[in-house]
């Protein structure tokens, strides 16, 4: 079986994002647009912190990597609900097994549920504005 490089999986991400961007606002639908910007792109991300690495030295037990936490900081800074959610997982690993990143881990959740809450405020008012109009 052959291994997927990162690379290839991060260009083929990144050029699903443009196109359904693309797609989304020529079609006018801007929460597929939205989607369609932020799904690849956690997908990559995703299988960036759990790929398998091509080291071979062994990881210590009870050690991960900052991987998890930086996805979930990136994803929450876009304003995905994804991103709120592994910084909670990775908040929990971190803190069941060890490792680092348990700050970034909270900055992603804290990130997160900031952007959740401006995107819920600015929906509410683009509802308030068009039932006033």
């Amino acid at each position: 079986m052959t291994e997927l490089d990162p690379g290839i999986i991060a260009v083929l991400g990144i050029g699903a994002s443009v196109v359904g961007v693309l797609v989304g606002v020529l079609t006018s639908n801007l929460l597929f647009a939205y989607v369609m910007l932020c799904l690849p792109i956690a997908l990559v991300l995703l299988f960036g912190a759990f790929a398998p690495s091509k080291s071979t030295s062994r990881p210590i037990p009870g050690k991960y990597g900052i991987a998890l936490p930086v996805a979930a900081l990136i994803l929450s800074i876009v304003g995905s609900l994804l991103g709120i959610v592994l910084g909670h997982v990775s908040r929990h690993i971190i803190r069941a097994h060890g490792g680092d990143g348990e700050k970034i881990a909270l900055a992603a959740c804290v990130v997160g549920y900031a952007a959740l809450f401006l995107q819920i405020a600015v929906a509410l008012w683009l509802v308030t504005t068009v039932l006033r109009a």
